[in-house]
């Protein structure tokens, strides 16, 4: 373990060292990563210029879901970004020399397409969440500060866990990258409102199947101390890391069936 650990430390560091060579290249896609996230900001504060609520709930609210979700998003970018390969991967036949590695195909995944400037989309998270955090009012308590610690990493592994198994569909259509890439900003759509925005079979899939809603939406609400108006339980709100640990069960299970299924290129 202590051996593969290092492996990956030494392809981590020969990926930053890449990317950071050229400073100027690096710090304007660091930027550009930003103020992509900032735009977003920017669209919800004038819509709600228009308005006085979304889905029963006021600009406070919807920037604490959208800064939990953003961050949480972020996160996943960073360190999973890469998933979104898989299809080109397999349709070029690259990923038969990932498998005739001996390494863990998924972590030579991961660490194929780092990107250190992704990094910007968590930091203007992280950012978001603190300025929200303090302009609300929400609270300081052991519990709150808890919260919002375990939260964003909870959400990260939950999307990552989404991304993967779309990811993996690949193992059987011809070209995945359209189911991938809608998965994934899909992801970041959906959990980034209020669940009440929604139509209610929505609402089902994105609560019960894909467990979108507790990246952000049921920590939000107990961040904010106000009752889900759809009346989810307040426990909800902790569920993250459990929801996380059964998300990432499934999406492992659906890799390893997509593994198996895997015949090659012939390339």
């Amino acid at each position: 373990m202590a051996e593969r650990i290092a492996v990956w430390l030494v392809i981590l560091r020969s990926r930053i060292r890449s990317q950071t060579q050229y400073r100027t290249s690096f710090s304007l896609n660091l930027l550009s990563a930003g103020l992509s996230q900032g735009t977003e900001l920017v669209a919800i504060v004038c819509l709600f210029a228009q308005v006085d609520a979304l889905g029963g709930f006021d600009r406070s609210e919807v920037l604490t879901i959208y800064a939990l979700s953003s961050t949480a998003f972020g996160i996943c970018e960073f360190f999973g970004g890469s998933l979104n390969m898989l299809p080109t991967y397999i349709r070029t036949g690259t990923f038969d020399i990932l498998m005739m590695r001996p390494l863990s195909v998924l972590g030579q995944l991961l660490t194929s397409e780092v990107q250190l400037h992704r990094a910007g989309r968590a930091v203007v998270g992280v950012l978001m969440l603190g300025y929200v955090v303090g302009a609300t009012g929400v609270p300081m308590t052991g519990q709150n500060i808890l919260l919002l610690l375990i939260t964003p990493l909870a959400g990260a592994l939950v999307i990552g866990a989404v991304w993967l198994v779309s990811s993996s569909m690949s193992f059987w259509l011809i070209k995945g990258e359209e189911v991938t890439v809608s998965v994934t900003y899909g992801t970041n759509l959906l959990t980034s409102y209020p669940m009440t925005v929604f139509s209610a079979p929505v609402r089902v899939v994105f609560s019960c199947i894909v467990p979108a809603a507790f990246v952000a939406y049921y920590p939000a609400l107990a961040l904010v101390d106000r009752p889900d108006p759809l009346g989810a339980p307040e426990y909800f709100a902790w569920s993250g890391p459990v929801v996380a640990g059964v998300s990432l069960a499934v999406a492992a299970g659906v890799w390893r069936w997509g593994i198996h299924q895997y015949k090659g290129v012939g390339s």
